[in-house]
C-alpha cells in the first residue's frame, strides 16, 4: 500500500489491496480508498505522539472534526473526500469515534491480557469493517448488520495488521501485547523493541527516523535466551491471527454477510490476509526484522477464488 504524500491510499501493483480491488467498479473502488484513507488517519494520529497532553487536544480535535463531518462542515483533506458519502449518517460517526477511541486508550493503556486486547480489536476493526463495507454498497444496513463486524474477522484482521506494523509500533513506545502475555514470556516491551531491524538493506531508517539499539550486545541473547522468547511471543500471536481469521472464513455467518457482490472486496482482502499468515506460520520470519509475504500469482489465485465474495463453507 502506497499514499500520494497527501495521505491518500493509491494501491501499488501487486500489493495485497490491489488484489483486493480486482473487479470492483471504478466509484465503489474510490468511496473504499477514501474511507480507507481515513480509517488510517484516525487509527494512527497519535502514533509519533508521545506528550500526553498533546494526544488529548489531537483527539478532541478530531472529535469536533468528525461532528464537523457530520454535519456537512469537514475540513481535513480526508474527511472532505468522504463527505459526500458520510455527512449526516450518525452510525457511520459512532463507528469513526469507535476507530478514534480504541487508538486513543491503545497509545498509553496497555491492554492486561489477551481478552482485553481481542476485545478491542473486535470493537475496532469491526467498526472499519461495517464503515468499509458502507463504502462499497451505500447501504443502511452495511452499517447497521452485526454480521458486517464479524468477531473472528475483525480480530484477525486486528491482529494481523498489528503484526505487520510490529517494529513501527514498538519503536514508537506502544506496547503491542497485553501485560499477562510479556509475563508468561518473560519479556517486555523495552526488550522486544532493542531487536528491531536498525535499517534496511538500503539504509532506510524505520519511519525515517532512528531505531533504538538493535540489542546485538544483550548478555541474555549469548544463549539464545531473548532470541528464544520473542520469537514464542509473536509466534504466539501469528497463531492467534491464522485461526481467527480461518475460522471466520469457514463460519456461515462470515459467508452470509459477506457473499454479497458489494462485499466481495472486504472477502477477498480477508482471504488474502489469511493466506499471507498462514505463509508466517509456516516459514516463521522473524517479524521484528524481516517478513515474507505470498507472490503476485499466489495472490491472484487467491483474489480470483473470492471473486464473487466469501465462498461457501464445506460441508463435513
Amino acid at each position: 500500500m502506497a499514499d500520494d504524500g497527501h495521505g491518500a491510499i493509491r494501491p501499488r501493483e501487486g500489493s495485497t489491496l490491489h488484489y483486493a480491488l480486482l473487479w470492483t467498479k471504478p466509484a465503489a473502488r474510490e468511496r473504499f480508498l477514501a474511507r480507507l484513507a481515513l480509517i488510517r488517519t484516525l487509527a494512527r494520529t497519535l502514533d509519533d505522539v508521545n506528550d500526553p497532553g498533546v494526544a488529548e487536544r489531537k483527539v478532541h480535535w478530531w472529535h469536533e472534526e468528525l461532528a464537523r463531518l457530520a454535519g456537512g462542515a469537514p475540513r481535513h483533506p480526508r474527511t472532505v473526500a468522504c463527505a459526500d458519502s458520510l455527512a449526516g449518517d450518525e452510525a457511520a460517526t459512532a463507528a469513526l469515534l469507535d476507530v478514534l477511541s480504541v487508538a486513543a486508550t491503545t497509545r498509553y493503556t496497555p491492554p492486561s491480557d489477551d481478552l482485553e486486547w481481542h476485545a478491542r480489536l473486535a470493537r475496532d476493526h469491526g467498526a472499519r469493517l461495517a464503515l468499509l463495507a458502507h463504502a462499497l454498497g451505500e447501504a443502511a444496513d452495511d452499517l447497521a448488520d452485526p454480521a458486517v463486524r464479524h468477531t473472528g474477522l475483525a480480530t484477525g484482521l486486528g491482529l494481523h495488521e498489528t503484526l505487520s506494523r510490529l517494529p513501527a509500533l514498538l519503536h514508537r513506545g506502544f506496547a503491542v501485547f497485553p501485560d499477562a502475555t510479556y509475563r508468561s514470556h518473560g519479556l517486555n516491551p523495552a526488550a522486544l523493541a532493542r531487536h528491531v531491524r536498525r535499517e534496511g538493506p538500503d539504509g532506510a531508517r524505520l519511519g525515517g527516523i532512528p531505531v533504538v539499539t538493535d540489542g546485538s550486545g544483550d548478555t541474555d541473547d549469548a544463549n539464545g535466551a531473548v532470541d528464544a522468547k520473542r520469537r514464542a511471543i509473536v509466534a504466539a500471536s501469528v497463531d492467534a491471527a491464522s485461526t481467527a481469521l480461518e475460522g471466520a472464513l469457514t463460519d456461515p455467518d462470515h459467508h452470509a454477510a459477506y457473499s454479497r457482490e458489494a462485499r466481495a472486496p472486504i472477502a477477498r482482502l480477508a482471504a488474502l490476509r489469511a493466506r499471507k499468515l498462514r505463509l508466517w506460520r509456516e516459514q516463521r520470519p522473524d517479524l521484528l526484522r524481516e517478513t515474507v509475504t505470498p507472490t503476485p500469482l499466489a495472490k491472484f489465485l487467491v483474489a480470483w477464488r473470492h471473486r464473487r465474495g466469501a465462498r461457501r463453507p464445506r460441508q463435513h
